[in-house]
C-alpha cells in the first residue's frame, strides 16, 4: 500500500501543540512516511538562533523536556522543514537569522496544496 506524504502545518505556536506536531512527524517518518512540517506565523520564531530570540525579547516554545530529541529525531528520519516567507517577512525575520543546524527550505504554502499526494495535518 503506498503512503501519502504527510504535512503538518503548525500555525499555533502553542508550545504543548508544537511538542505533538514534532512527535506525530517522527512516528510517521520512523514508519517510513515522507513528512514535512511547515512553520507558519509565529512558529518561524522558533527556528531562529536564540541571539535572534534574545533581542527579539521572545523565547523558543520548544520547551518540553522531549522537544530537542523530537527535533533531532526528525531531522535524522529527513523530515523536511519548510518555513513559510510570508511568515518569514511578517515577523520580520532574515534567512541569515535562522538556525544553521536544520536543513530547511523557505517557500509557500501553495508547495503542500498544490501536492495532490499529501495528507494534511493543521496545528
Amino acid at each position: 500500500m503506498k503512503k501519502n506524504k504527510l504535512s503538518i502545518i503548525i500555525h499555533t505556536n502553542s508550545d504543548e501543540k508544537i511538542n505533538y506536531a514534532l512527535s506525530i512527524s517522527a512516528v510517521a517518518a520512523a514508519i517510513d512516511r515522507k513528512v514535512e512540517l511547515f512553520f507558519a506565523g509565529e512558529t518561524v520564531n522558533n527556528l531562529v538562533s536564540e541571539d535572534i530570540l534574545n533581542a527579539k525579547n521572545k523565547h523558543s516554545k520548544l520547551t518540553f523536556s522531549n522537544s530537542g530529541e523530537l527535533l533531532n529525531a526528525n531531522k535524522e528520519l529527513n523530515t523536511r522543514f519548510l518555513i513559510c516567507s510570508g511568515a518569514l517577512n511578517e515577523n520580520k525575520i532574515k534567512k541569515e537569522d535562522l538556525r544553521d543546524d536544520i536543513k530547511w527550505n523557505i517557500t509557500g504554502i501553495t508547495e503542500i496544496i498544490a501536492d495532490d499526494n499529501s495528507q494534511i495535518i493543521f496545528i
